[in-house]
Parts: C-alpha cells; sequence; structure tokens
C-alpha cells in the first residue's frame, strides 16, 4: 500500500535511497560520490520541508516529489527494487503523486544508463526537452 510519508517514515526509506545512489555512482562516478546515512536523511527531510512530499511503499520503491515554484514540482527520485519492478509500482507511485498534485505541472527526468525510467517516462508523459551535458575540464 502506497503511504505519504512523514518524518518517522524516513529512517525506512533511506536505505532504497542508498541503492539508487549506489547505481548513480556506479553509471556516473564522475558525477557523483557516494553519500552517508545522514547526507541521505537530510537531502529527504530538506524535500518535506520545503513544500515537497514522499510516496513510498515499505522497503519496495518510494518517489520523491520536490516544489520548484510557480505551480511546478518535479520527481527527484524514483527508485523501485528489483522485486516490485514490472508489477507496476513505479506506475503507481507516479499516479499516486499525480493525484496530489492536481492543477500543477509535473517534471520528471532520468540519466541516460536508465533505459526502464526512460521508457517508462515516455509511456506516461510527454517529452518536452532533452539536456545534455559536458565537463569541461581546466587546463592543469
Amino acid at each position: 500500500m502506497i503511504q505519504l510519508a512523514n518524518q518517522d517514515d524516513l529512517l525506512s526509506i533511506e536505505p532504497m535511497l542508498e541503492a539508487l545512489d549506489r547505481l548513480h555512482v556506479k553509471h556516473l562516478p564522475e558525477r557523483f560520490t557516494p553519500r552517508d546515512t545522514l547526507e541521505r536523511l537530510q537531502r529527504l527531510q530538506t524535500i518535506l520541508e520545503k513544500q515537497g512530499f514522499i510516496l513510498y511503499e515499505e522497503s519496495k520503491g518510494f518517489i520523491t516529489v520536490e516544489w520548484i515554484g510557480n505551480k511546478r514540482y518535479r520527481i527527484e527520485y524514483l527508485f523501485v527494487r528489483p522485486e516490485g519492478r514490472r508489477v507496476g509500482l513505479a506506475t503507481a507511485l507516479l499516479r499516486t503523486a499525480e493525484e496530489h498534485l492536481q492543477g500543477m505541472d509535473l517534471y520528471v527526468s532520468a540519466y541516460c544508463f536508465n533505459k526502464e525510467a526512460i521508457s517508462l517516462y515516455d509511456q506516461l508523459y510527454q517529452r518536452s526537452s532533452v539536456v545534455y551535458h559536458k565537463s569541461i575540464n581546466v587546463d592543469e
């Protein structure tokens, strides 16, 4: 059952954010460094404090929704453990988030390595932009 998280739920969500962090570090080590438990808990707390919300299904998956201003929100994190994939949990988390955002705009993005997320978002949302990135190194 998908639940709206509060402060007391963050300790049960943090291990899932840790798993997501590991994926980011694995696929994009030049952009991500491992965060410790306290940093992850602080990040989740910040989302709750700044007009955002977190939905989760106990130890299976979670989604964070951040307010970015002017009736606009964005999905910052969406994670579903392998045993919860291909059974509709990610879609259910997204749809539940949408129910909380009636009359608002919702933005979502995915890193290129995450083909499953891109496929899901292509099915559910209209692609409005593509972002490219390049690190420019300073000559030493």
